[in-house]
């Protein structure tokens, strides 16, 4: 029982001692709050459509009073209490006139002037003063009123260089010879088309988290020539392409492999696998299905079925598929309708971006799935068959005439005898098959929207669309 009593009375010791030390530091911050540090201004907003002045800051003391009046006509506009923190807000609503800047005074005697806090086009009183300057806008007018505007009024507002507070101003910074990264950003993204690679490996950071540049020189120089000659797109190109950095061979030998196997050093051309919508466009143009058409809504061409069932919401207007009909079918990629859920399968293979977010740089793999998608898509299947059918009528019986067609509007070259002579072995093959399986033939040249020519014998246009369809999936026609 003492031993109990013992322990009973250390407990409430202890409890006591907790409770007095914790009063003693509520205490000590409320005295500390108390004292007034250096009154501040925060923030000054004007909201135009209530007509509505919103202040707030810091070091008025604890629940000190804080006035508020205009500093050009002395007027009362209102005062607030502060908190314990010190902390204040003001907000007054329907007030006669907008407040150029404002006197604040604390109750402990503190006065400090405001002005805007936000980089908006200046709103204050009738007539602003001439030369004022509010976060590095200077006010060079009066004030205007738009009655179409939203917020009902518009300052002509210049910043020190000269240039306007607006779009105009806005892309006359973007552009200036003072701003040198417009340029080089630009430059390296075009830079990153040709070669598959940017001069600087990151072109969406060129800040210190980014690559450095393997040819700093060359992006200085591509960079002040690109803007000294006016911003000239086609001009770039042009010089680029007749480059010899570019017009190089980009075969690949031992020795170049072992100094520079990633070719940062542009020791060969360029060779990469061109982006899905680059693959799609240059097989229907090819065959020359792609259609010219521009604008217009999204298209939803070739896709296998039963996609968007899955993620498609009971009566939603994309909850089922419905194929496009005629010349949509043959759009460029761009115009394809994209459901960020349920991507385009043909598309995805080939490492399109999701769309789910900004993608300046894409990455590139070779699987197993891209060469289904142009062995078996009807969009290449369609695309193979449309190209023999033009082969076979510019080459008539000839067939080495007809496999040099082919290979020109796809290669942009003729054929070599040891390439020629596999694919006319495979041409034997396939004809000799499709003799025996005429329906066989017949399901194939009916794939596609787009009607085979009846005048051409159905057995040999559909060995000739498998030859174009191995075309297509030469190496030299999915990359660059």
């Amino acid at each position: 029982m003492k031993r109990s009593s013992a322990g009973d009375k250390n407990s409430k010791t202890i409890f006591w001692t907790l409770i007095a030390v914790f009063f003693f530091y509520c205490f000590a911050f409320d005295a500390g709050a108390d004292d007034e540090a250096d009154l501040r201004v925060t923030r000054m907003e004007w909201r135009s459509d209530n007509s509505e002045l919103r202040v707030s800051g810091r070091g008025a003391g604890k629940r000190r009073t804080v006035s508020i009046e205009d500093a050009e006509s002395g007027a009362v506009l209102g005062d607030t209490r502060s908190r314990r923190d010190g902390r204040w807000e003001f907000r007054k609503r329907n007030l006669a006139f907008a407040p150029c800047s404002i006197l604040v005074e604390s109750e402990g005697g503190q006065v400090v002037t405001a002005d805007y806090t936000r980089n908006e086009p200046a709103i204050c009183g009738d007539t602003p003063q001439a030369g004022r300057t509010l976060e590095g806008i200077t006010i060079s007018g009066p004030l205007q009123v738009d009655q179409n505007s939203e917020s009902q009024y518009v300052c002509e507002a210049q910043y020190s260089d000269g240039t306007s507070e607006n779009i105009s101003g806005l892309a006359q910074w973007t552009v200036d010879p003072a701003n040198p990264l417009t340029a080089r950003v630009t430059v390296n993204r075009f830079w990153q088309q040709l070669f598959g690679r940017g001069i600087v490996a990151t072109p969406e950071d060129f800040g210190v988290m980014g690559a450095l540049p393997t040819h700093p020189e060359l992006l200085d120089w591509l960079a002040v020539d690109f803007r000294d000659s006016g911003w000239d797109v086609k001009r770039f190109f042009k010089q680029v392409l007749m480059s010899a950095a570019y017009r190089q061979s980009a075969a690949v030998t031992p020795q170049k492999l072992e100094a520079d196997r990633e070719n940062l050093l542009l020791s060969r051309g360029p060779r990469f696998r061109m982006d899905a919508e680059m693959v799609r466009d240059g097989a229907l143009a090819a065959s020359g299905l792609l259609s010219a058409k521009m604008h217009g809504p999204g298209v939803k061409p070739y896709q296998p079925g039963n996609i968007w069932d899955v993620v498609g919401l009971p009566g939603g207007n994309t909850r089922d598929y419905v194929q496009a009909k005629g010349e949509d079918l043959y759009r460029r990629t761009i115009y394809t309708f994209w459901k960020r859920m349920a991507p385009p399968p043909n598309l995805d293979a080939f490492n399109a971006p999701s769309r789910e977010f900004c993608s300046v740089r894409r990455e590139r793999t070779n699987t197993p799935l891209q060469a289904l998608v142009t062995l078996n898509d009807p969009t290449f299947v369609e695309a193979a068959r449309r190209l023999a059918e033009q082969s076979l009528r510019s080459g008539a019986k000839d067939d080495g005439k007809v496999l040099d067609h082919a290979a020109l509007q796809v290669l942009a070259r003729p054929l070599k005898p040891a390439e020629q002579k596999i694919l006319m072995a495979d041409l034997a093959e396939f004809s000799a098959y499709y003799q025996q399986q005429a329906e066989h033939a017949k399901a194939l040249i009916s794939v596609g929207d787009s009607k085979a020519d009846e005048k051409l014998d159905a057995q040999r246009l559909a060995a000739w669309t498998l030859v174009c369809n191995q075309v297509f999936n030469l190496d030299e026609a999915l990359n660059k």
